[in-house]
């Protein structure tokens, strides 16, 4: 045999087994795409019946969720099944020289992953509704509370200028630069709003999103902060304090618009809800880890064991004020301490390969969880009850720098920019 027949003979062979080892690992893709949906639709599952069952389907947006799930399934099932069982045939019926043999079973696998990929975009669209809406409550009550840290500054400056004037002069630049990076960030929420009000897809949805962009555009907060940045360029402190003021009202009422009754109880509810959603998936999936699967997986599930106990305790700190004494009672405190202990545990186990103390272990955890939940529910309940919610005194006060100082937090050099204040929403 020639060496450059035998050489183009080999290549070809090659070709062949990586064709077929292509085709494979497409194969195994969209197995691990099924399973990767299997799980979130299980953890959907599991929210919604935590929410149903505790009375908080409206507030956790259940419907939604619902048909996010119903659609993930529904491609898991038929979409997810026949991509791969097309792509299985045409490495089965593969042959070298005859590509229109195995050619129909990749141009069908073609178009259904196609199909795929445009109803993943849908279904994420609906979806995204529900995370843009937590992201934009978020961001409009980090700009109020950096704006009320701006007033304190304002207000205790003003005090300052009248004791010392050449001192004065220095804070003076640092406070208009500190003002324009609180306008800057209005101008990142206010695009994303109105970005997410033209993207919305239910009614009250759209009517809620348009509703804050309205009284954003009637109440113009901007203009306020641009003219407290006018007042402190001119020593005016108490002018500039009362356009911050103004500014803030504006602002508290679209997050009041943004909340829709949401309070600080009712977040802890949903972050207690989410940590037991996992737990139950983690359970779920340690379980279903026999023998020298669960050997493979065991690192990755104690992992996820542990980062389950971190967001268990960073609830707790975010949301739990600091106990007044040990003996104080208090039941949703003891049921995340509670939780947090056997988390522990659960891990402890994982690690040293019982899984039936593992699963012991995590069984107590969302015992502990569920306790916890309870004791949220009620709290929030008691808040809405009282008609707590945000105050109206606009959190200035009569704080001075205190401790805080002015840092490095938004006194860059960063200068009052050239973007000036455009048509969305700046007039």
């Amino acid at each position: 045999m020639l060496p450059g027949f035998a050489q183009e003979q080999n290549e070809r062979a090659d070709s062949i087994i990586g064709t077929k080892q292509r085709l494979g690992t497409e194969v195994n893709r969209q197995i691990g795409v099924g399973r990767k949906m299997s799980s979130v639709v299980r953890r959907l599952s599991f929210l919604l019946e935590d929410l149903q069952s505790n009375g908080l389907a409206e507030e956790g947006n259940a419907t939604t969720l619902g048909e996010t799930r119903n659609a993930l399934g529904g491609l898991r099932n038929e979409k997810i099944v026949a991509a791969r069982d097309e792509l299985s045939n045409a490495r089965e019926k593969f042959q070298p020289g005859k590509p229109e043999v195995s050619h129909p079973h990749l141009t069908e696998a073609g178009k259904t992953i196609e199909e795929i990929v445009e109803e993943l975009g849908k279904i994420i669209s609906g979806a995204n509704t529900v995370l843009v809406d937590d992201l934009l409550v978020k961001q409009i009550r980090e700009i109020i509370k950096t704006e009320e840290f701006m007033q304190r500054q304002t207000k205790q400056w003003g005090i300052e200028a009248y004791t010392n004037k050449e001192a004065a002069k220095v804070d003076q630049a640092r406070l208009g630069r500190a003002q324009q990076a609180v306008i800057d960030r209005y101008g990142q929420f206010f695009q994303t709003l109105v970005k997410a009000r033209k993207e919305a897809v239910d009614e009250e949805t759209l009517s809620r999103f348009g509703r804050a962009e309205l009284s954003l555009l009637e109440s113009k907060p901007v203009a306020h902060m641009a003219r407290a940045i006018e007042q402190i360029a001119q020593t005016k402190a108490a002018d500039a304090v009362t356009d911050q003021e103004k500014a803030l009202e504006a602002l508290r009422e679209v997050e009041k618009i943004l909340a829709a009754e949401s309070s600080g109880m009712s977040d802890l509810v949903e972050d207690i809800a989410e940590i037991l959603a996992d737990q139950k998936d983690l359970q779920q999936d340690t379980i279903q880890a026999e023998g020298e699967v669960f050997k493979s997986e065991q690192s990755q599930l104690e992992a996820r064991q542990l980062e389950i106990g971190i967001r268990i305790e960073e609830v707790a700190a975010e949301h739990l004020p600091e106990e007044a004494t040990p003996d104080t009672e208090d039941p949703l405190r003891d049921a995340l301490t509670e939780a947090g202990e056997h988390v522990t545990v659960a891990a402890a186990e994982i690690n040293t390969g019982n899984k039936d103390g593992g699963l012991k272990a995590q069984r107590d955890v969302i015992a502990a969880l569920e306790k916890a939940l309870a004791a949220a529910e009620a709290g929030a309940d008691a808040e809405l009850g009282s008609g707590d919610g945000l105050s109206d005194d606009g959190g200035a006060g009569d704080d001075g720098f205190g401790d805080d100082g002015f840092g490095d937090d938004g006194f860059g050099d960063d200068g009052f920019g050239d973007d000036g204040f455009g048509d969305d929403g700046f007039g």
